[in-house]
């Protein structure tokens, strides 16, 4: 026997439709991807028109108040360059450039334009005028294969030559053929190229720059960890000498020689972007685009095209092209209206940053309140997209900052900690205990010592105790 029962059950679903939808899918589409889009479309949907910047303007229907003119600009790249973590960790931070000084360090001013070349083509070239048949001209391009960016060997010379033994071949007349190679690898401009490790690569440096101090030699043998922790007296203790003297010797291994071999060459995997607008310090906003505008036939031509033809399905098809072609213009302008309207509320609240200064607490939350639309809107529209300023191109995220302590951007509180450090007596450094009061009392914000100490790890500042100066 069956038992029968009725429930009532309830149960909500949204349903989008295709035009929201195709809104949804334009909003976090970068400037080229949505070009890509209209060029894409312009060619299967007669309904849909567009002008290039070289289109004859009388050719252009007159703007409504709804229209927009999308300008075109090509000549914008950014160069996304890696953080450098080198040994200038290992040496003090306060130093604002590098003068190498030294009847051969001219390598660096030798070679023009380095941003074009690799650090590893440069070293090929030069490297294949030393040597003398083609057995070492072949271990020398797998050498230079197996350096790191930074111009470090990635593996010792005996598992280099293991890597490169043929069958039949002596390794042991192998392992002298690597070496000599390396050598001579190590010997060209930037020398030290090719180097194990810091450690070999300092005194390849040191020799072949004639640098002609004990002392320093003996520091960069035995008290490397020392260096890097900033133990000048401790090294003064055990090596017998002044402070004074350590800290000379260390002063002219940071003066004459390069953190690493590649030192000055740009990085081989260079990205690029093309901004998708252009603010200026005035304010004025340009997007970025290949077409100028896009528009769709007017209602008569419709009607009078759609006429010509009897076959209810064509009509159909062509109708739902036409409905497309309007959906597409409208969704495009809809995005740009609101992308536009995203920069004008960036200019507004970061004004001081377009003037030269730091930039303000900014919430995705409150511009989306302001616009009257979804937080994930903001999100959407602002990732993936760039924006040219006059202090260089600029991910629009980069202007949302949270605010940290006291109403205070942690922008705003890096700026004020680096110029208390710079400011900073050097032979007695502030702690960040020291820090975090002056920040308190000159410039009211209110912060911990913990957060102290975490913004100057993130500017890559050394503690008190290494930034000490014992001259």
């Amino acid at each position: 026997m069956f038992n029968q029962s009725l429930e009532l059950k309830l149960k909500q679903e949204q349903k989008l439709t295709q035009k929201l939808i195709q809104k949804l899918e334009l909003i976090p589409m970068t400037n080229i991807e949505l070009d890509n889009l209209i060029e894409n479309e312009l060619m299967i949907n007669d309904f849909l028109k567009a002008s290039s910047p070289e289109t004859n303007n009388a050719e252009i229907p007159k703007e409504d108040g709804n229209t927009q003119i999308i300008e075109e600009n090509y000549d914008v790249d950014k160069e996304f360059l890696y953080a450098q973590n080198d040994w200038e960790d290992i040496r003090k931070r306060n130093t604002k450039n590098y003068d190498f000084v030294g009847e051969k360090n001219s390598f660096l001013e030798n070679i023009p334009e380095k941003a074009t070349d690799s650090f590893k083509k440069y070293i090929n070239s030069e490297l294949i005028l030393k040597l003398e048949n083609d057995e070492e001209r072949d271990i020398a391009y797998f050498l230079v294969e197996l350096l790191d960016s930074k111009g470090f060997l990635l593996y010792e010379t005996e598992k280099a030559c293991s890597l490169m033994i043929k069958r039949g071949e002596n390794i042991e007349e192998k392992y002298k053929v690597v070496t000599k190679v390396r050598n001579i690898m190590m010997s060209i401009e930037p020398f030290g190229t090719g180097s194990h490790n810091i450690k070999e690569y300092l005194l390849t440096q040191i020799k072949m720059r004639n640098i002609e101090n004990l002392l320093l030699k003996n520091i960069v043998n035995d008290y490397l960890e020392e260096i890097s922790r900033n133990r000048i007296q401790y090294i003064s203790t055990k090596t017998g000498y002044s402070v004074e003297e350590v800290q000379l010797s260390l002063n002219e291994l940071r003066d004459k020689i390069p953190p690493y071999p590649s030192f000055g060459f740009a990085v081989d995997n260079t990205e690029y972007i093309k901004p998708d607008a252009s603010i200026d310090n005035d304010g004025n906003i340009v997007i970025h685009s290949k077409y100028r505008r896009i528009w769709t036939i007017d209602l008569e031509k419709y009607k009078i095209n759609i006429s010509k033809y009897k076959d209810k399905e064509t009509k159909k098809f062509m109708k739902k092209q036409y409905e497309k072609a309007c959906e597409l213009v409208n969704n495009y302008y809809s995005r740009n209206n609101l992308f536009e309207d995203l920069l004008k509320i960036i200019y507004r609240e970061q004004k001081r940053f377009f003037q030269g200064g730091p930039l303000n607490p900014l919430k995705q939350i409150d511009v989306a309140d302001e616009l009257g639309v979804n937080v994930s809107t903001i999100s959407r529209i602002a990732n993936g997209k760039y924006v040219r300023t006059s202090f260089g191109t600029m991910s629009v995220g980069d202007f949302f900052v949270n605010i940290s302590v006291g109403d205070v951007s942690s922008d705003e509180s890096m700026i004020r900690l680096k110029e208390i450090i710079d400011g900073e007596d050097k032979k007695n450094p502030l702690s960040d205990e020291d820090i975090m009061i002056i920040l308190n009392k000159k410039y009211n914000i209110d912060i911990k010592r913990r957060t102290v100490a975490k913004y100057r790890d993130k500017l890559g500042i050394l503690s008190s105790r290494q930034r000490k100066d014992y001259l």
